[in-house]
């Protein structure tokens, strides 16, 4: 069960390498139900199998005290949350999306003594309340995501003790934003205090008009929100900014907010005047993870005499 947490941090004011990927276009239903599937392993393997299945059936069913008896009081994420922020943030995460649906997929495991290294990918779906703001029509949560999680054991069992992301991938859509193609390109990886290209396309029908703002926020809790300023942007023209990483070595989002007003025609009575009528009939955020690594090492490598 990851990595829809993160929403809750930098969303909540709503309610690898260089990349380009068309959000959410389909292709993620090869990943399997809720249930992994256990092949030709050994024991040890099995276990581990089981604690993470287990895991994703307490998540399932919201059972947040369930699901904290899974983590190691000594937990962190690559992200900096500890134990008792990460625990709240999953809480915050269930409370707001009441059918939330995670599936995942156990993509290898790998078992030293005590300690498991497990790379996995999830797929996560839950249903919007209407927005007021946009629509009457409910929206969608969408989020791929492909992360290392790392187990200890001790006299209780398996429990999480650390995990990275190293892809993620999330958009919330309402009402009109459901229905149109939205390309989010972004870098994956970044140095620290480096600038960084943020573009968005947008293919939508005729008869509406789309504004959207573009930037990038720190991952911490509590959030902030974003620094937003939104332009017109034009069927199948990029909308480009410049951002730059922080200093802090703190992963970050990329975020494109996008608005969908649907335009009218409206005839007046003596056929001497056109009236335009504009409803904002929809909204969409997408997000994509930026780590932010600092890839210059101290270690110097010496020429031999």
């Amino acid at each position: 069960m990851k990595k829809i947490l993160s929403l809750i941090i930098i969303c909540s004011f709503v309610l690898l390498n260089q990349a380009e990927a068309k959000i959410f276009a389909g292709g993620y239903d090869n990943l399997p139900s809720k249930k992994f599937s256990v092949f030709k392993f050994d024991k040890e393997k099995r276990e581990v199998v089981k604690f993470l299945n287990d895991m994703n059936k307490y998540a399932n069913k919201k059972d947040i005290e369930a699901v904290k008896k899974m983590y190691d009081k000594n937990y962190m994420s690559s992200d900096g949350f500890d134990y008792e922020t990460y625990m709240k943030i999953t809480k915050e995460t269930f409370d707001s999306y009441p059918d939330i649906k995670y599936k995942s997929r156990i993509d290898d495991i790998v078992i030293t003594g005590n300690r498991a290294v497990v790379k996995m990918s999830d797929y996560t779906t839950a249903s919007l309340s209407p927005d007021v703001k946009s629509s009457d029509k409910t929206g969608k949560l969408e989020s791929i995501c492909k992360y290392t999680t790392i187990l200890t054991k001790d006299d209780e069992g398996w429990k999480v003790l650390y995990d990275t992301v190293e892809f993620e991938e999330s958009a919330l859509k309402y009402g009109d934003a459901k229905d149109i193609d939205i390309n989010f390109d972004t870098p994956n990886i970044i140095e620290p205090n480096k600038d960084y290209t943020l573009s968005l396309t947008v293919d939508y029908p005729k008869g509406l008009f789309l504004t959207a703002s573009i930037c990038n926020e720190e991952i911490i809790y509590p959030d902030k929100a974003p620094d937003e300023s939104f332009r017109k942007i034009k069927r199948g023209v990029p909308l480009e900014r410049i951002v730059r990483s922080n200093k802090n070595n703190r992963n970050e989002y990329a975020i494109a907010s996008i608005g969908v007003t649907r335009v009218s025609v409206k005839e007046d009575k003596d056929a001497s005047l056109i009236n335009f009528a504009f409803n904002l009939s929809g909204m969409a955020f997408i997000m994509r993870r930026v780590n932010v690594l600092d890839l210059k090492t101290n270690i110097k490598v010496e020429a031999n005499d």
